[in-house]
């Protein structure tokens, strides 16, 4: 129930001194106990009765009422009858309850709602009324028409509507055109009478958002409809839902339409009710304008505004293969609603938003790619268009795996309606079949190889990846010779499990294709024209067995023995191996590279008289306390940088070379020292 935030205030005069108000008198709590008429005072919207009982049997609302709260029917256990002047609800803790009212009313003495002629007809809904059936348990009738037309307010386009602008009350009998405003929510039975001569109505959209929907109660008396016997023409200059489609047109008559007319964005929607007419259930014409100021430009059948931001409608584009141009970030709903011919649709990744129901009932499209980067959730309905077989291509995700089980539950719905005994058979052969393919990750737009499942950038010279379920067996990726570069997530890990071996055309670094692959635990070997990688117990040898470029993280080496031939251990090729506590280099080893062995267990090593160089921080975190030059001194001054030589650590070098290897590293000065000669190497 409403709190009592504002003071209380007690009437004066001609009313009662137990009515309870709030200060402004716009909230009533109780009134008196004893009185059989009570009519509310005139600033009266909201009525939240508490506490003690009344003995009131009628009850009068004023024309500013608004909300009668269904908790108040405990504390009127006598009423018999209200008497409303205003268009009010009813409501449950201050929400308006549309559905019904009849369950609150039930076992209560109420007979009689008296409201205004044009309201009658809700009222009636809300207790139950339903025509061609017995009267509901409440009787609703008309207030006299010479008082409720002094109630309602002259507008000057030629009607009248209620006191709270909501509801058209009457039109003028000389109106030929009818011009109805989009505050309007309500078309009353008393808005036409039998002679009027009415040949067009047109129902307004919202002059500042030209594809913002009506309210989504607006309603249009099927009496009033009825009474179109002289209108032609049907115009609706905003967005309409199918509901008020079904209600207005399919449920009504008006006899002599001619056309109908929708908005461009929207045409769509109602595009296939007119080709009902085929069936001989429509006699009008169904056409689309632009209402909007905003311009708009069509390209092969496709209407886009003159931004590029938005698709609008492409209901008349005859392509089976349809690419929306790259820049667009909504797809408007029902914008391809119905379209026959189209069989193929490519949605670029700028697009963020597609509008409900926007492929709906296109039953020959077989593909859709959509790679999107993130997209609302309102493209889970977008996509009904019930074919037979449909494959989508999306990235992986949650909305993949939502698209998927939505489509095939509507499908599956849709597609049993009406087949009589629902056999196994007859459900089986109607199922359609969905097919959803993983495109592997990539910032931009995409082309397909259905054939082979590759996939590549918008022109066609970088490799992208492979669909995933093309890739979960393949152990050899042949790359054609198009190709000039791979992207950086081309070889996803976890889609390749089984794959051994890639071979790319003359030009694409080698190297550039490791990157993307090296977490592929299965794989051998990478060629590129005469470049070779080699991948032995996950440490990955570049150019023969020359130089080591890297060691997969998902081995632990502990101790590691070079191949002779080695040459070159690249940058960062060991770093993170803290596992790793020995290594053996090869007597062909020459170059060290930055940071090769940061951050590994390295105690001790040894450097071959070949090695002629050191890369920066080359031991860098590591807590070294033995190093031992066999040859002449590696160039490198800050090879050591970052190292942690304990208290005990040695550096021994040839005593020819114990200046050099002073001059190049100052600073391991105290720790240097020079071996006494083999025969005497036992004293050590």
């Amino acid at each position: 129930m409403r709190e009592e935030k504002d003071p209380i205030t007690f009437r004066e005069g001609e009313y009662d001194s137990t009515s309870r108000y709030s200060k402004d008198f716009k909230y009533a709590y109780s009134i008196p106990e004893d009185c059989e008429v009570y009519r509310l005072k005139n600033e009266c919207i909201y009525l939240e009765l508490k506490g003690r009982e009344s003995m009131c049997y009628e009850l009068i609302l004023p024309s500013s009422f608004f909300i009668f709260d269904v908790g108040s029917i405990r504390c009127l256990p006598y009423l018999r009858k209200i008497t409303a002047y205003s268009d009010f609800d009813f409501a449950l803790d201050g929400c308006p309850e549309f559905g019904g009212v009849t369950r609150y009313w039930r076992g209560t003495r109420l007979q009689e709602i008296c409201v205004l002629p044009w309201l009658v007809d809700k009222y009636k809904k809300l207790f139950g009324y339903c025509e061609g059936l017995s009267e509901a348990i409440v009787k609703v009738t008309a207030i006299p028409d010479n008082i409720a037309y002094q109630l309602t307010i002259k507008q000057d386009n030629g009607f009248r509507t209620s006191k709270n602008g909501k509801t058209l009350v009457i039109v003028d009998k000389d109106t030929r055109i009818l011009e109805i405003p989009y505050k309007i929510e309500r078309i009353a039975a008393t808005a036409f009478g039998k002679d009027n001569i009415i040949e067009k109505v047109v129902i307004l959209g919202d002059s500042e958002d030209y594809h913002k929907d009506r309210s989504g109660i607006f309603e249009f008396d099927k009496d009033a409809v009825n009474s179109l016997i002289r209108t032609k023409t049907l115009v609706f200059k905003g967005p309409m839902h199918t509901h008020f489609y079904d209600e207005f047109i399919e449920k009504s008559k008006i006899p002599n339409l001619e056309e109908v007319i929708y908005p461009l964005w929207n045409y769509s929607h109602f595009c296939f009710r007119g080709s009902e007419a085929e069936n001989g259930r429509h006699t009008y014409e169904v056409k689309a304008e632009n209402f909007s100021t905003i311009e708009l430009v069509e390209e092969d059948g496709i209407i886009y505004t003159k931004d590029g931001k938005f698709l609008v409608s492409g209901i008349d584009c005859k392509s089976k293969s349809v690419q929306i141009k790259n820049g667009v970030e909504e797809i408007f709903q029902y914008a391809f609603c119905c379209n026959k011919d189209i069989e193929e649709v490519y949605i670029p990744r700028s697009v963020t938003k597609v509008g409900e129901c926007a492929f709906k009932s296109c039953k020959n499209i077989k593909k859709i790619v959509f790679n999107f980067n993130q997209i609302t959730k309102d493209a889970e309905h977008a996509f009904f268009t019930y074919s037979r077989e449909i494959h989508f291509y999306l990235p992986s995700s949650d909305f993949s795996y939502v698209l998927k089980n939505q489509y095939e539950r509507l499908h599956n719905k849709f597609s049993r309606q009406g087949l009589g005994a629902l056999t196994e058979k007859l459900t089986s052969e109607d199922s359609n079949i969905v097919i959803v393919h993983t495109l592997p990750d990539y910032d931009g737009e995409i082309t397909i190889d259905e054939e082979t499942g590759f996939v590549y950038n918008e022109n066609g010279d970088t490799f992208v990846g492979i669909l995933a379920d093309n890739a979960k067996n393949i152990k050899t990726i042949t790359l054609p010779n198009h190709i000039r570069s791979v992207s950086k997530d081309a070889f996803d890990v976890l889609s390749l499990k089984s794959i051994e071996e890639i071979i790319a055309p003359e030009g694409i670094q080698v190297i550039d294709i490791y990157d993307s692959a090296k977490s592929c635990r299965t794989l051998k070997t990478i060629v590129a024209g005469k470049d070779r990688i080699s991948i032995e117990d996950g440490v990955a040898y570049y150019n023969g067995y020359k130089e080591i470029i890297d060691v997969s993280k998902s081995v632990k080496i502990q101790n590691f023995v070079c191949k002779e031939g080695v040459e070159i251990i690249s940058s960062s090729a060991f770093e993170g191996h803290k596992e790793l506590v020995t290594i053996q280099l090869p007597q062909t080893i020459k170059y060290i590279s930055d940071r090769a062995f940061a951050n590994t267990g390295i105690s001790k090593i040894t450097f071959p008289a070949s090695l002629t160089r050191i890369g920066k921080e080359a031991f860098s975190n590591c807590k070294l306390s033995a190093v031992i030059f066999e040859g002449q001194i590696a160039d490198g001054a800050n090879a050591f940088d970052y190292a942690d030589f304990d208290s005990s650590a040695y550096i021994k070098v040839q005593k020819i070379y114990k200046e050099s290897f002073i001059s190049k590293y100052p600073k391991l000065k105290s720790i240097v020292k020079t071996p006494l000669p083999k025969w005497l190497s036992w004293l050590e």
